[in-house]
């Protein structure tokens, strides 16, 4: 009969330090992550760090260039180009990328319309006569025309498509080259003008129509 006496004692397995440590690591960053979402939720002032400072949803700079406009101003504000044009009653001021006025212009519009490309801006009276096309900084040229404008369009190289309404026809576009000379009318009789487009060569005119004559709205 063995001896159990003389048995090799069965040997204790030690504690894995790494797999400890690994886990300690996942609680504490669990536990972390629990408290951050509700202080996230629930405190205000903690979440609008959070978004600054972590997720950087708002990004400021102390060195932004502002334009100050005057209490009480019902003033139009269009970008193109590289300027950010600021119509108030008939004076239309174009300023730069440092903050500072760079032109005046006198347009005689108070309720706009707007539309640019490239260096073009076109300013138009909404359901009046009046229009001024501007290059860069300068009015290039202006026209009035008989109709009510709804709609104004101008490519990368100055032509312009104006849309009149209320004329003996439902619509009717004027196409003018870069130097205002008016080059033809399209009457649309039993439609509407709901759009148009200037290619980009010159070439093409394209104009979107709906017909309301109907109960049914057709395009």
């Amino acid at each position: 009969m063995k001896d159990i006496w003389s048995a090799e004692p069965i040997e204790k397995k030690g504690i894995n330090k790494k797999k400890l440590i690994i886990t300690i690591l996942i609680i504490i960053i669990i536990v972390l992550t629990v408290i951050t979402v509700g202080v996230y939720c629930t405190d205000r002032n903690a979440r609008d760090w959070i978004d600054r400072n972590i997720f950087r949803k708002e990004v400021a700079q102390n060195k932004a260039v502002t334009i100050e406009l005057e209490e009480g101003q019902t003033s139009k504000i269009y970008a193109f180009n590289r300027y950010i044009g600021i119509l108030n009653k008939t004076k239309f001021s174009i300023y730069g990328n440092t903050g500072s006025v760079e032109a005046e212009l006198e347009v005689q519009i108070s309720n706009p319309i707007f539309c640019s490309a490239n260096r073009f801006l076109a300013i138009a009276e909404d359901e009046g006569q009046k229009f001024y096309i501007i290059s860069d900084k300068e009015i290039a040229w202006e026209a009035s025309i008989e109709g009510n404008i709804s709609q104004i369009y101008i490519n990368r190289n100055g032509y312009v498509a104006v849309v009149l309404s209320d004329t003996s026809h439902k619509s009717v576009i004027k196409m003018y080259d870069t130097q205002g000379k008016e080059l033809f009318n399209t009457y649309l009789s039993s439609t509407q003008a709901l759009d148009v487009s200037i290619s980009n060569d010159n070439k093409y005119l394209a104009i979107a129509e709906i017909d309301t004559a109907g109960t049914m709205i057709k395009s």
